[in-house]
């Protein structure tokens, strides 16, 4: 039962960011930030070594945001 939780929020979360409105552009004033030890993450997309990602990020946000949020990390190789 709890994992077919795990794949059907995995498969919504791909059913939603497939539908955003076409014409919608994001606008934040605090950026996520992800390092892997002395790597820090730039942009979503990059690609990283097995090893590089092996010790557990640090996440966190440039300024000040509230509010409620969600953490999702999906890891293509498990």
């Amino acid at each position: 039962m709890k994992t077919s939780n795990i794949v059907s929020a995995l498969l919504l979360a791909g059913v939603s960011s497939a539908q955003t409105p076409a014409g919608f552009t994001p606008a934040v004033t605090a950026k996520l930030e992800v390092t892997f030890g002395a790597k820090n993450i730039a942009t979503g997309g990059q690609a990283m070594t097995k090893a590089e990602t092996a010790r557990q990020p640090t996440i966190g946000l440039s300024g000040t945001a509230n509010g409620t949020y969600i953490w999702m990390l999906i890891d293509l190789d498990a």
